[in-house]
């Protein structure tokens, strides 16, 4: 996350869960929930565009999964994830979960999300909604993503064990979770991952953000194996050109942080 810019502010709200503020800065429009880190953000110039690299790292996803046909966004804010999803898979129906229906009118008013045939927003708690998943569910997710904080942290619905067995459930047999964490909250960090690992039997894979506080998390149906990340770098070339994001990175850094695949020695690393 990002300390608070100065600009123009374009939006300023108080609601039962605390203020919202978004700022114009050059460019660039910054959501900011109760605090001053940078919740989402948005290139005017290019809206869909990954402005924040810990967004671009949810993205390493792909380095093991073909085009997604379904996801779940849990956790809308400002919508990086859903215009891109949007744009580069066009007919991937999408499920996109908000709590804060004020968070939701903003996407919409300043953010350029708008629903379609493709695209269901949802008003609910990210747990609730996994407990009662609605039709398209059925189907199988090919990608859970869980970006899910406020501005005292990531929300305590996705640090209970269920959460994860849902999330499982939910995925397809090709599917992966992709779960924002930051690594300096140790308390929620560890216990994501051991619930992480737990459901999806040690198959987590680890993925710092250069520079950043997160640390992205990736849990898949289908093993893979170490030797597996020592050959992705053709896919890395291929994926940067398609996409203009840095998979080459991403590998190598997937590659560096997950050479011993168990996860006492994934939490010693961060």
């Amino acid at each position: 996350m990002m300390s608070k810019k100065r600009g123009k502010i374009v939006h300023k709200s108080i609601g039962l869960d605390g203020g919202v503020k978004i700022i114009d800065v050059d460019m660039t429009r910054y959501l900011y929930l109760g605090s001053d880190a940078v919740q989402s953000a948005m290139s005017l110039s290019d809206p869909v565009a990954l402005s924040l690299s810990y967004t671009r790292a949810m993205m390493s996803f792909l380095l093991f999964s073909e085009a997604p046909r379904t996801s779940l966004v849990l956790g809308l804010g400002g919508g990086s994830l859903v215009r891109f999803l949007r744009h580069h898979f066009p007919t991937c129906k999408i499920d996109a979960v908000e709590q804060r229906p004020d968070i939701v009118r903003l996407a919409k008013a300043y953010f350029q999300i708008r629903p379609g045939p493709e695209l269901s927003i949802h008003v609910a708690d990210a747990g609730e909604f996994l407990n009662h998943p609605n039709a398209r569910a059925s189907e199988g997710y090919d990608v859970i993503f869980v970006d899910t904080y406020d501005n005292a942290g990531l929300s305590d619905s996705v640090l209970g064990y269920a959460f994860f067995t849902h999330c499982r459930r939910l995925l397809s047999n090709r599917g992966t979770i992709v779960v924002n964490l930051w690594g300096s909250q140790r308390g929620s960090y560890e216990t994501a991952l051991h619930h992480l690992s737990d459901n999806f039997m040690d198959q987590v894979l680890c993925l710092p953000v250069l520079s950043k506080g997160n640390v992205i998390a990736l849990g898949t149906t289908t093993a893979v194996a170490t030797r597996q990340l020592k050959r992705l770098k053709p896919k890395a070339r291929e994926l940067q050109t398609r996409y203009d994001l840095e998979f080459p990175r991403f590998a190598r850094d997937l590659q560096k942080y997950n050479r011993h695949r168990w996860l006492t020695s994934l939490i010693k690393r961060f």
